[in-house]
């Protein structure tokens, strides 16, 4: 693989990091962004798909796959993973239950 395609591969990966660390809009108070929480279920390789895209990437840019998984593992653990899906689906019962009671 030529040198400009390596550095194309990292640069995915690096996108892949941006979004990662994506925050909460002003007003949006627990939630995370969508695309970081995809984000980061992609660099902690967490399903099979996942897993297997991520090295063909890693393998494209010439990093060690599993040195960004376990980067990815130790910044973003599961448990803040749940934690906030948890928070975010609080928050939806909650507004789906005021959809409710207004009808």
């Amino acid at each position: 693989m030529s040198l400009s395609e390596s550095k194309l591969w990292r640069a995915v990966l690096e996108q892949a990091y941006e979004d990662a660390e994506l925050r909460s809009i002003d007003g949006e108070a627990g939630t995370e962004p969508f695309a970081s929480v995809r984000a980061r279920r992609y660099l902690r390789a967490e399903s099979p798909f996942e897993d297997k895209n991520l090295k063909l990437v890693c393998e494209f840019a010439d990093v060690p796959a599993d040195r960004v998984v376990l980067w990815a593992r130790q910044h973003y653990p599961v448990e803040q993973a749940i934690a906030g899906t948890l928070q975010q689906l609080d928050c939806n019962s909650v507004s789906l239950s005021l959809l409710q009671t207004e009808n």
